[in-house]
């Protein structure tokens, strides 16, 4: 059953996610996090916008609040994708921004990942400047 959460996920269900996602980041994730340090620090310090399916998470945004919200993860569990999942949590995460009245969502895209560059365009990111930063301004 999938259910969707905030900061519900233990280092280990991160830890987990992330081990099972790293070959889907463009490079893969362990060429430049150690993963269960990152773990231990998302779970630490980031807001945490998850999917469950019963007790796996299967899906993650997490993010640093600060005067905007900086995405630093989203990832989405390889057997699990195509269901809208990703979608779902950045809407999730856009909410949190206008409860807490942040008016922008940054985040960091490796330009060889053209599937997640064309995710974020759909959802309304624009390149903000060279070092591959995109940013979203939302609406009240």
């Amino acid at each position: 059953m999938i259910n969707y959460s905030t900061n519900k996920s233990t280092t280990k269900q991160i830890e987990d996610h992330l081990s099972k996602c790293e070959k889907t980041f463009t490079p893969k994730l362990s060429s430049y996090v150690d993963i269960k340090d990152y773990s231990n620090k998302v779970f630490n310090k980031a807001m945490r916008f998850e999917c469950f399916d019963e007790e796996k998470l299967v899906g993650l945004i997490a993010g640093y609040k600060g005067e905007k919200l900086y995405i630093t993860n989203v990832s989405t569990d390889p057997d699990y994708t195509r269901r809208g999942i990703a979608g779902t949590l950045m809407k999730m995460s856009e909410d949190f921004c206008r409860l807490n009245n942040l008016r922008y969502i940054e985040l960091e895209v490796n330009p060889q990942n053209q599937t997640a560059i064309a995710f974020y365009e759909k959802r309304g990111f624009k390149i903000k400047n060279s070092n591959h930063k995109y940013e979203k301004e939302l609406t009240p």
